[in-house]
């Protein structure tokens, strides 16, 4: 029985064009900001947009003044101008081409595909590589929460030049839906970067108890969450997994999953580290890191479990995967990393660091199960050459 693209596409790729569409929109409004970030460390009347927009939103004091981005990393960002100028440009970039990639192939636009994802491919390696350099030679910041944020950036640039290596693997052995599906989880990731600072700057005026990098590391716990569960569930419905009829019940295993979820959720705010104070008093730890964790985790998992629904039980990893990501957060923040950066760094570090694993690791099976399927010969390949329907 041939498994073309047409039958798996009536509930799994429809969504693609809104998706795609969301991403190009994200990318386009950030990339002037990305692509200018760095000007200031060559010229110093180059306008800094990001610091602008800060300013407009949260007010000046909070962008340039004690506990700010510009005020803690300045200084670092001139010193490795290099690689943060070509960071910046390669990787605003990089985001352009995907959010265009992601829209034509959504509507089965070809032309071009392997010279535009070849240029893709070549940005994502040097943007990366860039970093990597920013991250070995630039000092820590002397604030709660930099030292697991760090750790985050180093997890966040390896994955992504890991996810869009595995695209580029699956295209070129003809598995289409695997390469779209890597594809989207590397572009998931590069969207975190205008993510994150869309986001500390809308929490500038609703948490104005809270300075700039606290709010970047709320962000950041946050992130770790949506990131990777967007590409989860934008990989189950390009794999399209959804039963046409009325929604089942939920079986056993799902019930097993969200209360094993539940208790991670639980599990991180009550081992939030709440007896480290600051000089002045204050918790280091506030309790926003930890519901920054718990509300996305609990939202993705409502959505999974709706949409496991409408799911063959071949979806269940999905659920199992989502289920996992906060027990993974608070017991590699407390086992694992605790002992190596210490409570408040090791707890959040976990945070920022572990939920994305069992959620990739569920994409992974998913794709492990169901990624060889191909389109029909009639459909153009993606990578230049005829795809090979595949028979049960």
């Amino acid at each position: 029985m041939v498994e073309k693209l047409s039958e798996l596409r009536p509930a799994g790729v429809r969504v693609l064009p809104v998706a795609g569409g969301v991403a190009a929109l994200l990318a386009l409004l950030y990339t002037p900001i990305a692509f200018t970030s760095m000007f200031f460390t060559v010229d110093a009347d180059a306008p800094r947009l990001q610091v602008r927009l800060d300013a407009l939103v949260a007010g000046e004091a909070d962008v340039t003044g004690p506990g700010s981005v510009a005020a803690a990393r300045t200084d670092d960002y001139r010193d490795q101008r290099v690689a943060m100028l070509v960071h910046t440009t390669t990787g605003s970039a990089a985001l352009l081409l995907a959010a265009g990639q992601s829209i034509a192939a959504s509507r089965g636009l070809r032309r071009g595909h392997r010279a535009v994802g070849r240029a893709y491919l070549a940005a994502v390696i040097i943007s990366m590589g860039a970093a990597v350099v920013f991250l070995l030679r630039a000092p820590p910041v002397e604030h709660v929460g930099q030292v697991a944020l760090s750790w985050q950036l180093w997890v966040l640039g390896l994955s992504t030049l890991g996810a869009t290596l595995a695209g580029v693997l699956a295209a070129r052995a003809g598995q289409v839906l695997a390469h779209r599906c890597w594809m989207t989880l590397a572009l998931c990731f590069l969207l975190t970067a205008p993510a994150l600072r869309l986001l500390w700057a809308a929490l500038g005026p609703l948490l104005p108890d809270h300075d700039q990098l606290t709010r970047l590391d709320a962000g950041a716990v946050a992130l770790a969450v949506l990131a990777p569960g967007a590409a989860l569930l934008a990989g189950a419905s390009v794999l399209n997994l959804t039963v046409p009829g009325r929604p089942r019940a939920l079986g056993k295993p799902e019930f097993i999953a969200a209360s094993v979820s539940l208790g991670g959720i639980v599990a991180v705010l009550l081992t939030r580290p709440d007896d480290v104070l600051t000089a002045s008093g204050t918790p280091a730890v506030p309790p926003l890191y930890a519901w920054f964790h718990a509300g996305p985790a609990l939202i993705l998992l409502i959505v999974v479990l709706g949409l496991a629904r409408r799911s063959a039980p071949a979806w269940r990893p999905v659920v199992v995967g989502v289920a996992l990501a906060p027990l993974a957060a608070v017991a590699s923040g407390r086992l694992l990393l605790s002992p190596v950066l210490g409570d408040v760094e090791g707890w959040l570090a976990g945070l920022m660091v572990a939920p994305g694993f069992p959620i990739v690791t569920a994409l992974a099976v998913l794709l492990l199960r169901h990624g060889h399927r191909t389109p029909a010969p009639s459909i153009p390949s993606p990578v230049g050459r005829p795809t090979r329907s595949t028979s049960s």
